[in-house]
């Protein structure tokens, strides 16, 4: 999927709940009061948060390695950047303006 097509739903949904959004708020005020609209609101983030746990696909953190994997190569980005860091001779500015 494409940004701009998520941006552009986004969007639509945003501008949705601007125009719909008052009009069922004060529907819930003027059927049970000052409390209703909070309740309601609440109720429905409760419910979706529930159904958003099991929509959430389970990611193995482990996955099998194939014999053709390396696993030299599988270190992770941040450790190769850091090594390739402390390896080089450039130094750093610090806020104190003092070159590590």
């Amino acid at each position: 999927m494409k940004v701009w097509h998520n941006w552009s739903l986004n969007l639509q949904v945003k501008i949705f709940r601007t125009i719909v959004g008052p009009a069922v708020g004060s529907f819930l005020y003027q059927s049970g009061g000052f409390k209703l609209p909070f309740i309601a609101v609440g109720a429905f983030g409760l419910v979706f948060a529930v159904l958003l746990t099991f929509s959430i696909p389970k990611v193995d953190k482990n996955p099998p390695r194939t014999s053709e994997e390396d696993p030299k190569e599988d270190t992770h980005l941040l450790d190769k950047n850091r090594n390739e860091d402390s390896k080089s001779d450039k130094k750093v500015l610090t806020v104190s303006g003092v070159a590590k």
